[in-house]
């Protein structure tokens, strides 16, 4: 989990903050399909 988390960290790292807002909504999105 903790690699996970890591890559995720670098990957924002490198985006811009629009691809960030965006990315985190997507995951969003991911998350309540799921429940």
């Amino acid at each position: 989990m903790r690699e996970v988390r890591d890559r995720i960290s670098i990957d924002i790292k490198d985006m811009t903050f629009e691809e960030i807002k965006k990315y985190f909504e997507e995951r969003r999105k991911v998350k309540i399909s799921t429940k």
